[in-house]
């Protein structure tokens, strides 16, 4: 796979061995940027403590869940990490020092 550029978009992947689906053909995979709707939608195990985190997150900053819906990667970790610390290093945090 080769990188074919970066906007605000996403990323667009050029793949080195087209796929074929049925009688569609993929050449090109665009990756959006991970939001916290991405981040919800996900299922796994963790899946309530990061529900529990991100209705905190809403709830101490005054933000809807519309708005945190759209807050994007390393800003979402970092909300997180803010949240999860106000619990003194509790199993949300993953810190336990």
């Amino acid at each position: 796979m080769s990188d074919t550029g970066t906007d605000n978009d996403g990323v667009t992947v050029k793949l080195s061995k087209p796929i074929q689906f049925g009688t569609q053909v993929i050449e090109e995979m665009t990756f959006q940027p991970i939001t916290g709707r991405h981040m919800r939608r996900v299922k796994t195990p963790a899946r309530q403590e990061l529900a529990l985190v991100m209705e905190l997150a809403c709830l101490t900053s005054g933000q809807t869940q519309e708005i945190m819906d759209m807050v994007q990667g390393p800003d979402l970790v970092e909300i997180m990490a803010v949240v999860g610390n106000f619990f003194g290093g509790s199993p949300l945090t993953g810190d336990m020092s």
